[in-house]
């Protein structure tokens, strides 16, 4: 739940304080829907480190000539 306030007399504040609330509720709507599609928590179990190398490699930046 959103603790923002209303401003009756400063248009301006009172859409940034609105602007807030609808991100919190969309918070709480999106919530139950990711918990019930996450099989595990952090489904890092899944992801296949048999091959540091190859990640490793991937993850090096380019040098310049």
């Amino acid at each position: 739940m959103s603790a923002q306030i209303l401003i009756k007399d400063d248009h301006k504040a009172n859409e940034v304080a609105m602007d807030k609330i609808r991100v919190d509720k969309l918070h709480e709507i999106a919530r139950p829907v990711f918990d019930a599609n996450m099989l595990r928590p952090y489904q890092v179990a899944g992801v296949d480190t048999g091959d540091i190398d190859s990640i490793a490699l991937c993850l090096e930046l380019p040098v310049s000539p």
